[in-house]
């Protein structure tokens, strides 16, 4: 009698490649959901602190940053550090990276914020950007100031990026999303065009593939596939 061999049937083999299939397609299917989370997870944070500077500007008449009288409400928090003062100038533009750093401070000390910022200004230290400026999904930052965009507008925005790491400090203008990401936050918030409405869209500095044609103005570039993207949104 000949001796059965031990190998697989095509039906076994079929029941193997089946299990395969379904184990690729939950990685993929997982990292997507992670991913979709992720964006939720950006957008729910700018919400957040877009509402926050609303809350401080109703309650002291000023913005965060820009509040003249900052070391009278928190003297010992607050104190006057030579270039980096904790009072601002009252114009009412975050218009200072001073300006810009204390405003995270004073959110936290008003207590409409619950994580602490300590108020310095921009450093190359991971340490100092994780305690100074908020950090988020995607290793997003999230840095308020004021910038006139490349379709004249201007105004105070909450700017939506990844540092970009100098040799003594870090600069807010790196990419971070692309762009079929990007038109999803936009829409979840807004109208979902790059040129339009209170949320806009850029390229991050070295970067040109967030929007068509490669150029600082026009609507997202959808075929893209890099983290070219950088999204800012009026407050």
């Amino acid at each position: 009698m000949r001796k059965k061999e031990n190998a697989f049937t095509l039906i076994e083999l079929s029941i193997v490649l089946i299990i395969i299939s379904l184990i690729i397609s939950g990685i993929i299917g997982g990292r997507a959901l992670i991913h979709s989370a992720d964006l939720r997870s950006i957008t729910s944070d700018l919400n957040k602190y877009k509402t926050s500077i609303n809350i401080f500007r109703d309650q002291y008449d000023a913005l965060p940053g820009d509040i003249t009288d900052a070391t009278s409400y928190w003297p010992v928090d607050c104190v006057n550090n030579g270039a980096n003062p904790c009072n601002g100038d009252g114009n009412g533009i975050l218009d200072s990276a001073y300006e810009s750093s204390r405003a995270w401070q004073h959110l936290y000390l008003s207590s409409i914020i619950s994580k602490q910022y300590e108020g310095q200004t921009q450093s190359v230290s991971v340490e100092v950007l994780h305690t100074n400026i908020p950090s988020g999904s995607l290793e997003s930052i999230f840095y308020i100031y004021n910038v006139v965009d490349y379709n004249g507008r201007s105004g105070n925005n909450i700017l939506i990026s990844r540092p970009r790491f100098f040799v003594s400090y870090f600069f807010p203008l790196g990419g971070l999303l692309k762009s079929a990401d990007a038109k999803i936050i936009d829409k979840k918030v807004d109208d979902g065009k790059a040129d339009g409405g209170h949320m806009r869209a850029m390229s991050g500095r070295g970067v040109t593939g967030c929007l068509i044609g490669g150029g600082i103005t026009g609507d997202y570039n959808l075929s893209t596939t890099t983290n070219d993207c950088i999204l800012h949104s009026f407050f």
